[in-house]
């Protein structure tokens, strides 16, 4: 550990040298790019505004496979600038099976960057032999587990599907909050109830069980949030209801309260808001 923070000090100290001299440090997707930001073979780039504003794009390289390997944000000029999160640089590490190993951030000046409240500096990923995700990693801009959420193990049951989340601590202990989550599973393979444990593996206080309800083309209609005695939540959203169009699209989104009180979003063109039966977003 000691090595590794002598080591993660002097990177620092050149960053900041190279940064006083006016230079920039190298980073894994500079040699992705030529000095205009164009794409050196055999990778490709493609922008998109960034905020509604034609001074700030971004720029997403690719792959020869398909896969983003990194995202860069410039100003009109071409000079890399932070987003409203700090962050300017993200790069992608794939391994040989084309899984994501690794994503970095980092600022404007090329710096392993993290900003409270918006994630870690660095994600590693490790896989099975089956290919399944097992555990993910969350490191500080010094390469060290993050103290709270250091990393999270993911479990499968014998069809293959996410059967458990288990959220750890630098201590290697269970975190205080949101420390597990189990998933259930239909004939269809979806999802269809999540529960919430804390660092003690009991059901939490307040929102304990999500469960989901579905259309017969496999979108979701229905969501109910739950107590730990399988009732309904007393304050906040206790349903959403998810209405469609014939071709699949999101029209509607009603949200009831504790109450049976409730108000509508009106959404056009939303397609796809299956739940993941291999990985849950909460």
């Amino acid at each position: 550990m000691r090595i590794i923070k002598i080591i993660s000090f002097v990177g620092l100290l050149l960053a900041f040298c190279l940064s006083a001299m006016g230079q920039l440090p190298k980073v894994k997707s500079d040699e992705y790019i030529d000095a205009k930001g164009r794409p050196r073979k055999p990778y490709k780039v493609f922008s998109e505004n960034l905020y509604s504003s034609d001074a700030e794009k971004t720029y997403t390289y690719t792959n020869s496979f398909g896969d983003t390997v990194c995202i860069r944000n410039y100003d009109k000029k071409h000079t890399l600038i932070d987003n409203p999160m700090g962050k300017a640089i993200i790069e992608y590490t794939f391994n040989k099976s084309r899984h994501k190993i690794e994503q970095r951030y980092y600022d404007a000046k090329k710096r392993l960057f993290r900003s409270e409240g918006f994630g870690p500096a660095i994600i590693r990923y490790q896989y099975n032999e089956k290919g399944q995700m097992i555990e993910e990693q969350y490191l500080d801009e010094n390469e060290n587990l993050l103290e709270d959420l250091a990393f999270v193990k993911f479990v499968y049951n014998e069809a293959g599907l996410l059967a458990e989340e288990r959220q750890y601590n630098e201590n290697k202990t269970l975190r205080k909050y949101g420390a597990v989550v189990q998933y259930k599973y239909n004939q269809q393979k979806q999802v269809v109830e999540e529960r919430f444990l804390d660092e003690n593996e009991q059901l939490k206080d307040n929102v304990a069980i999500v469960q989901y309800w579905y259309t017969t083309s496999g979108l979701v209609s229905e969501v109910r949030f739950l107590t730990k005695e399988s009732e309904p939540l007393q304050t906040g959203i206790t349903l959403i209801q998810y209405t469609y169009d014939a071709q699949g699209n999101r029209i509607e989104k009603r949200n009831y309260d504790a109450q049976g009180k409730s108000y509508t979003d009106y959404e056009l063109l939303l397609k796809d808001v299956q739940i993941d039966s291999t990985k849950v977003d909460k």
